[in-house]
């Protein structure tokens, strides 16, 4: 069949003026796909190289004797073997079938061809031909035939040239598809991740409860498309509110996630009965089919509100502390100086609850750690003192408060993207 080829010269790409080069070289990396890709190099650069045709070979997901022809400079119309496979045809054997396998470089200088050949319309009057494969973990998964119609019509000197280009060549247009097929990946993900946050923001609040001596007011901001961070309300008995903040650890499709599942759970275990026993129903579900296994937890902060007499019974579950401004005094409370064990990490016996008398006026805001941990330039966090700071400024109602507080974060980290989720309440006792 021939002989393996290792003399190299300078024939191929020093044909080609360095104009011309630089040209070929942005249009490939201008290709909108590697079908495009490769159209541009094979029609550019293999013109430098006389032959009569050019016949290209893949056995990429096939097993020998079978392959495919995906190009031949003869046909009019021309498919995408990256995405109509399926007008590729699988040939078995014959003369292609041995090249290809080969593994090698083949020169063939007096080529006859059978009727009979599976590919014999590839072949059909020509001659001679070069094989050029293009190497991919050492076995030529592809491969470049040039063919001509006379004898002896290739020169052997310039085999060595054409095998390096060739394969080049194959890796940039290998490295072209990998970069489709991810950008195609991240498309999905976008979309997917898109489909994701449109559930989760369905699940919060859509408005803010109406409930004597207390105003609400509350904002999500997913570090990505969706995150863990969640809040919701809950109306109970005897006009008292359940507010809950709880934050899923991580952030992403998997936070959101375990998000969903917890407002599931929550709106079928809260009661009117101490928050503890909520925080512990909501732990005994999460960890008997759902976070035993992937080591996921939910810290987080659950209080029952009574309008009628401005105390809340709370209980928390390794949460952020909320933090209570009282304008009368000047004074700052976190409320629970303590903390229990997240949810979803370990069986719990009881949660710790506990109680605070609001007075008219005082001010109260529940929040994640994405709040109090955003960085600065200098990576000085955020902290509950600039949270603190923001309090104690006197504004009107709890979404000016609110307000106040996302732009205090934005101004203090610059603007630069969040990396964790936030999510903040805030509430104004009248």
């Amino acid at each position: 069949m021939g002989e393996e080829i290792t003399t190299t010269t300078s024939t191929v790409l020093g044909r080609l003026p360095l104009e011309e080069l630089v040209s070929i070289v942005k249009a490939m990396s201008d290709a909108p796909d590697p079908a495009e890709f490769s159209r541009i190099f094979t029609d550019r650069v293999g013109a430098t190289v006389e032959r009569d045709r050019f016949v290209y070979l893949s056995r990429r997901g096939l097993e020998a004797p079978y392959y495919r022809v995906t190009r031949n400079s003869d046909w009019d119309v021309e498919s995408n073997p990256w995405t109509e496979l399926e007008h590729f045809p699988v040939f078995e054997g014959g003369i292609l079938g041995e090249l290809v396998y080969a593994n090698e470089p083949r020169l063939i200088d007096d080529l006859e061809i059978d009727a009979s050949d599976p590919c014999y319309e590839h072949l059909e009057g020509m001659r001679s031909l070069i094989t050029l494969p293009e190497f991919d973990k050492r076995e030529a998964m592809n491969m470049a035939i040039l063919l001509k119609r006379e004898p002896n019509g290739f020169d052997a000197g310039v085999m060595g040239e054409l095998v390096w280009t060739s394969n080049l060549f194959g890796r940039a247009l290998h490295t072209s598809r990998l970069g489709a097929e991810l950008e195609e990946a991240y498309r999905i993900i976008d979309r997917e991740m898109h489909a994701v946050s449109r559930v989760q923001q369905s699940l919060l609040p859509k408005a803010m409860p109406s409930v004597p001596t207390l105003s609400l007011a509350a904002s999500y901001e997913a570090a990505h498309h969706a995150g863990g961070d969640y809040y919701d309300f809950i109306p109970l008995e005897d006009g008292k509110l359940g507010i809950l903040m709880a934050d899923v650890c991580g952030h992403g499709a998997a936070a959101a996630v375990l998000m969903a599942i917890l407002h599931a759970i929550l709106h079928t275990s809260a009661r009117n009965d101490d928050p503890g026993a909520t925080l512990l129903r909501l732990n005994e579900t999460l960890l008997a089919h759902y976070t035993s296994e992937s080591r996921a937890f939910v810290t987080a902060f659950y209080g029952i509100y009574d309008p009628t007499t401005r105390r809340m019974f709370f209980s928390s579950a390794g949460h952020e502390h909320p933090r209570v401004y009282r304008p009368s005094s000047g004074e700052m409370f976190p409320l629970a100086t303590w903390g229990n064990l997240p949810l979803g990490v370990h069986p719990a016996d009881a949660f710790t609850d506990a109680e605070f008398q609001f007075e008219e006026g005082d001010v109260v805001v529940l929040y994640t750690d994405g709040v109090t941990e955003a960085g600065a330039n200098d990576g000085a966090l955020f902290g509950t003192e600039g949270l603190e700071q923001i309090l104690r400024k006197k504004h009107a109602s709890p979404e000016e408060t609110l307000r106040a507080i996302l732009d205090g974060v934005h101004d203090y980290t610059g603007g630069k993207p969040q990396h964790d989720d936030r999510a903040i309440i805030v509430g104004h006792i009248s």
